[in-house]
């Protein structure tokens, strides 16, 4: 049990000053155990001195796990991006500490952790959204007056690069799939089988259930999303037999599971492939496969957009260049 200073006591994850001298008794709430040990000493030489003594920050000052808690319960519980938000803070937490003070949450702090993050291999549009989440809890701290005199810090958003298209052609779905199977992980083979043929995002693979599914008509629809609109699309022969195999009450989701649970399993068919050098060949790219083979197989890019869910025209114009006769059309037209 680590031991306290004197005047100071631990409470509710916060750490109290209550400390009286000459008849003059003073109390304050800090995050750390660093800075109450700081502050008992400003507080007990002033009081001696007869000086009056400034709060520190003006109040309370949150850790960042007062904050995340605060945040998540504010902005990200039972959302879509749940599970994401949490995964994206994570790091942080684990970077920092749970006891990080707030007020010392700088742009030099940050800088440290973004080269944390860079040195794990993270891509510029995952550190962008990592900073993202640490700003919007500062941000609620912030305006709640529970970060000190720290106004906040300072991030340059880093630019992010399409880069490259990863899909499967049939040959290494095959094979992902066989691998899957042969190491008894049938239920991720199923969940691959349903996000090549359906397109879906790993999220909305979460929240399917019977009650999105027609089996009479043959549709599926994707009432929670990204883009906040609802779609429906027909199923393949074999999405449907996929979801019969997995019988389950009206509100039950077919596949109760989380993207990190899926990651372990693809990393596992993934390293018997000999491609663990391919930093794209992710759970990602059975989207990027169904959209590729929609485009490949002539569908319009309109309808390609409305299948996928995307929300502007731009993103499905970046797989235009699949498209049969593509640049040959083109030039048919140019001759004459």
């Amino acid at each position: 049990m680590q031991t306290l200073p004197r005047g100071v006591r631990e409470r509710s994850g916060s750490y109290f000053i209550d400390i009286t001298v000459k008849g003059k008794r003073y109390t304050e709430t800090c995050a750390s155990l660093r800075q109450a040990a700081e502050r008992v000493e400003i507080v007990r030489s002033a009081l001696k001195s007869g000086k009056a003594v400034e709060k520190s920050g003006g109040g309370e000052i949150w850790t960042l796990k007062q904050a995340f808690d605060f945040a998540f319960d504010r902005r990200w519980k039972q959302h879509k991006s749940e599970r994401t938000a949490i995964f994206n803070c994570q790091d942080a937490l684990k970077y920092f500490g749970e006891e990080f003070p707030m007020s010392e949450l700088t742009t030099e702090a940050v800088d440290g952790y973004v080269m944390h993050l860079e040195n794990k291999g993270n891509a510029d549009g995952t550190i962008n959204r990592k900073i993202s989440r640490l700003n919007v809890m500062f941000k609620m701290a912030q305006d709640r007056k529970k970060t000190g005199d720290n106004t906040g810090f300072k991030y340059e958003h880093r630019r992010e690069t399409q880069g490259r298209i990863r899909w499967m052609d049939r040959d290494e779905e095959d094979r992902l799939l066989a691998n899957l199977e042969r190491i008894g992980l049938q239920e991720h083979a199923d969940v691959v089988r349903v996000a090549i043929d359906t397109g879906f995002r790993m999220g909305e693979i979460w929240r399917l259930k019977p009650f999105d599914v027609d089996m009479a008509t043959g549709r599926l629809t994707v009432w929670e999303n990204k883009t906040d609109k609802p779609r429906s699309i027909v199923m393949t022969s074999r999405v449907k037999t996929v979801l019969m195999a997995y019988e389950k009450s009206d509100n039950q989701p077919y596949f109760p599971r989380s993207k990190e649970w899926l990651i372990r399993g693809w990393n596992r068919a993934k390293h018997i492939m000999k491609l663990n050098g391919d930093a794209e060949f992710i759970p990602y790219c059975c989207r990027h496969t169904c959209c590729s083979r929609l485009v490949m197989g002539g569908v319009p890019l309109i309808k390609v957009q409305q299948w996928m869910g995307h929300r502007s025209i731009q993103t499905t114009l970046r797989y235009a260049h699949l498209a049969p006769d593509y640049a040959d059309g083109m030039v048919n037209i140019l001759e004459r």
